[in-house]
């Protein structure tokens, strides 16, 4: 039987077979930016005239690797792809045979590359008015794109983007654009507003700007006038993908695993390993010395969706815990753990990317430096994630990384005493404070989840 590999936050789907898969572990991964391809000169010097990045930009790993049957590749791509470029030794060269059709593109590999889908189309620009403070802000998207308008829908949804402004019309046609142009809105009295186009994270949301009214507001885009009216006549409906969100009875709001982090906070500190020791072999992680293990609960109005990946979690306000978290991940993916972290882009719902890992989680990494769990407001953070991992009765396996046990971030007495209920007593851990083993640590969470009785034991 095929293995299927899904990245549910960007819509990306891997089918190889079980012998490839056991053999070679083939990966994914989004990059964030047209810079962090390989050798993005030499693929620009072979692109046809007028085109430009209609898809997002994807590793696929490992390379340089001839597999004895091609890999099945699934991504969503937007209204103009036209054809499907991969990186090799020696340059870029176009993918024979890729099949377009609704939205989506499908390609069989033989060997891992870096892949982007390319394409012609135009650009318009969408205004929304906040009514409370007169701020306004435009979006960019592609012209006559569906993917581009649920991507725009799922923006509209989120609370730190657009759920509270409201959308304006008429829509302005703003033509072609090569790859990182920068388009300037202006505005008297106002800094010019610089954008570089990145045709791969689209929808664009713009930095704020001012509306002259509740109702109305112009601004000038590379040269022209542009006015845009609130329409009245017109309710930005929910996706029907944040039917994916569970909501247990505490109304916990979901935070994103801080794969990308902007949460502030100060670092763990290193100490010496001497309170608490390893998991023993016979133990699982994760789980009560005491109790059994938890059972997956969902709100019984909700749909419930399949539960497939181990959730991230941590703050990443250090470098060095970012490295640590990255090793980890490649370190699970080696021992063919699926693990999902939110990469949200410019342009994408980090809400929305956040309530479909939750939604899918079979178990949560934590990943307990001093100020893990802390309570700030903010609404994506380790707090909420932690919660909801709790209300939904989630396997949570901890990584201690500080030498206060459980953590007890400073000056939030609302993180600390979640973080005291939840990482109670008898609670299994991985203990390493001074964060030089993290292989080892993600060793003995794969031994845990795929050991008999595990989460991924079949």
């Amino acid at each position: 039987d095929p293995v299927v590999l899904k990245d549910f936050g960007h819509g990306i789907s891997m089918k190889t077979a079980q012998s490839v898969f056991d053999e070679y572990g083939p990966r994914m991964e989004v990059l964030a930016d047209w810079k962090d391809l390989k050798d993005p000169s030499s693929l620009e010097e072979v692109l046809p005239a007028g085109h430009v990045a209609l898809s997002q930009l994807v590793r696929l790993s490992p390379e340089e690797i001839i597999f004895p049957k091609p890999v099945q590749v699934e991504m969503p791509v937007c209204v103009g792809a036209k054809a499907v470029w991969r990186s090799s030794a020696t340059g870029w060269t176009p993918v024979e045979g890729a099949k377009f059709c609704d939205g989506r593109v499908v390609v069989a590999l033989d060997h891992f590359c870096d892949v982007v889908v390319t394409g012609y189309c135009q650009l318009k620009a969408i205004g929304f008015i906040d009514p409370r403070d007169t701020t306004a802000k435009v979006v960019l998207l592609h012209v006559a794109c569906r993917s581009c308008q649920n991507n725009l829908d799922q923006l509209c949804l989120d609370a730190e983007m657009l759920e509270l402004f409201k959308k304006c019309g008429p829509s302005a046609p703003l033509g072609t654009y090569g790859h990182q142009e920068r388009l300037q809105a202006r505005q008297a009295g106002q800094e010019v507003l610089n954008m570089p186009v990145m045709f791969h994270r689209m929808p664009q949301v713009s930095g704020k700007l001012t509306a002259q009214s509740a109702r109305h507001f112009s601004v000038e885009i590379d040269g022209t006038e542009h006015r845009f009216e609130e329409l009245l006549s017109e309710a930005v409906t929910a996706s029907p993908t944040s039917q994916l969100r569970s909501t247990p009875a505490s109304e916990a709001r979901p935070s994103a695993a801080a794969w990308l982090g902007g949460e502030n906070g100060s670092a763990a500190t290193d100490a010496t390993a001497d309170a608490q020791q390893l998991a023993p072999a016979s133990t699982a992680l994760g789980t009560s010395q005491h109790s059994a293990p938890a059972t997956e609960a969902m709100a019984s109005a909700v749909p419930r969706p399949e539960r497939c990946h181990l959730l991230l979690s941590g703050r990443f306000n250090s470098e060095r815990t970012m490295n640590y978290m990255r090793t980890v991940k490649r370190r699970l993916e080696e021992r063919r753990i699926p693990v999902y972290m939110v990469q949200a882009q410019v342009g994408q719902s980090f809400a929305e990317l956040t309530r479909i890992g939750l939604a899918h989680a079979k178990g949560m990494v934590a990943f307990c430096t001093s100020d893990y769990g802390a309570y700030t407001g903010a609404g994506y953070e380790t707090f909420h994630e932690l919660e909801y991992a709790h209300d939904n009765k989630l396997q949570i396996f901890p990584i201690r990384l500080c030498e206060e046990w459980p953590p007890a971030p400073q000056d939030n007495p609302r993180g600390t005493f979640q973080n005291e209920f939840v990482f109670k007593n008898g609670l299994v851990y991985v203990d390493d404070r001074q964060m030089n083993n993290a292989e080892g640590a993600a060793d003995q969470i794969a031994d845990s989840v795929t050991s008999p009785g595990g989460i991924f034991s079949n």
